[in-house]
């Protein structure tokens, strides 16, 4: 499930000032985008309604904007990680906690409820019981092992989502955006 849920018509009236009719009809007019449940009702996704405000410059609450970027967990220690990973996020617009230890993953994994957790098995101390833990405390969430010599049989044991060698770093934004599809 995902934490940026389409908004319903009555919602984003609320937002706008407006009637829900008046909302409706900037969906059918083609200035808002929207899309129809098989029950007939519209909805609206965050992206969709983040650049109708900004193309009718309408103001934008905080809470809207920081909403709508993807989190990622990051667990490593290693900069060149760190700072690929830094870049991807600013790049692509994710919002990205960087942690050192299982310890702090797990607490910031209940916290925040990221989108994808990034587990570097060299700066965990036991990355298959984290991957383990994760999968059932943080189900929502997507995992990506980047492991080192044979550690992929943490993605087998664990079921996590995915698992990169981490000789395959330049491959890391394709996995992640696929992640968090």
């Amino acid at each position: 499930m995902s934490n940026n849920p389409p908004f319903t018509t009555g919602q984003v009236a609320e937002y706008c000032h407006v009637s829900q009719a008046t909302i409706v009809n900037w969906i059918k007019e083609g200035k808002l985008s929207g899309y129809t449940t098989p029950g007939g009702h519209y909805r609206i996704p965050r992206a969709d309604l983040l650049s109708f405000l900004r193309t009718h410059g309408m103001p934008i609450d905080a809470t809207l904007k920081a909403s709508n970027r993807p989190k990622v967990l990051v667990l490593s220690a290693n900069p060149t990680i760190q700072d690929l990973v830094g870049t991807l996020g600013e790049k692509n617009g994710f919002e990205i906690s960087l942690v050192a230890s299982d310890y702090a993953a797990s607490a910031e994994a209940v916290q925040s409820s990221p989108d994808a957790v990034i587990v570097d098995t060299k700066a965990s101390s036991d990355p298959l019981g984290l991957c383990r833990w994760l999968s059932e405390a943080a189900a929502d969430a997507s995992v990506l092992v980047i492991g080192h010599d044979d550690d992929n049989r943490i993605e087998q044991a664990a079921g996590v989502d995915a698992y990169l060698p981490s000789g395959a770093l330049s491959s890391l934004e394709s996995e992640l955006e696929v992640l968090l599809l």
